[in-house]
């Protein structure tokens, strides 16, 4: 497995055991029967882009390009899947995101730097911790090969997360890159793929997984370390 470490980013990390927080694998989906076509996103990618998440969180994933959510054409659609990373007590190679060349998977011009945005929102008074954000991939030898993830913590500015992972194979390759993100409201991460050369060029995407811990905010410890005190100082008066 390769290794990346964040970049430009320094806090400091949470103690609470480390668990998945959120995690895609991307399993519902119908395959082409037309063989240049990519496969199609179920229920308008609704349920396709569904994400195994934490309570006390909410989950997106979006695209900034044409999805197949009916007919063999659509840049962003599905290819077969893998267990490499998959995170769940019984794995399967199911469905799997993919980005072609062109929104037919021929003619031109290549269309690069369309990206795949991963959002988590904590809610009832949680906040985020992060440690480690890990996925499988696998490029065609004309795919996207410089793609790159960053992440967005707070609404703020996106900061460079990994690159450099990218590689043509046969098979998928798990990247896991190291982070640190303490008490957030908001983390989005953004895949953009970038490098493609040629129109059926394919790059696919499967078991992006958020690694940490979700947590009562800070106040809320206060508040619980301000009402034991009180306690134990009237126990003490008795």
């Amino acid at each position: 497995m390769k290794k990346f470490v964040i970049l430009g980013l320094v806090v400091a990390a949470g103690a609470a055991h480390a668990q998945h927080v959120a995690y895609w694998t991307f399993d519902q989906f119908t395959t082409n029967s037309n063989s240049s076509g990519v496969g199609r996103l179920d229920s308008t990618a609704a349920t396709f882009l569904a994400a195994n998440v934490s309570s006390s969180l909410t989950s997106s994933a979006t695209f900034n390009t044409v999805i197949n959510s009916a007919t063999t054409n659509g840049q962003v659609g599905t290819f077969t899947g893998t267990v490499l990373s998959d995170p769940r007590a019984v794995p399967a190679a199911t469905g799997a995101i993919v980005m072609r060349g062109t929104n037919s998977g021929s003619g031109s011009p290549i269309v690069n730097g369309q990206t795949i945005n991963f959002l988590l929102t904590a809610t009832g008074g949680k906040k985020i911790n992060l440690t480690r954000v890990a996925f499988d991939y696998r490029h065609s030898s004309t795919g996207f090969l410089t793609s790159t993830l960053s992440m967005k913590v707070n609404g703020g500015a996106a900061t460079l997360v990994a690159t450099g992972w990218n590689s043509t194979a046969s098979t998928f390759t798990a990247v896991s890159s190291t982070i640190a993100v303490v008490n957030a409201t908001t983390v989005e991460f953004i895949y953009t793929f970038t490098g493609g050369t040629g129109a059926s060029g394919a790059s696919r995407l499967d078991n992006v997984q958020m690694i940490g811990t979700v947590v009562p905010e800070p106040a809320s410890f206060v508040a619980v370390g301000i009402g034991a005190a009180l306690m134990l100082r009237r126990r003490s008066k008795k």
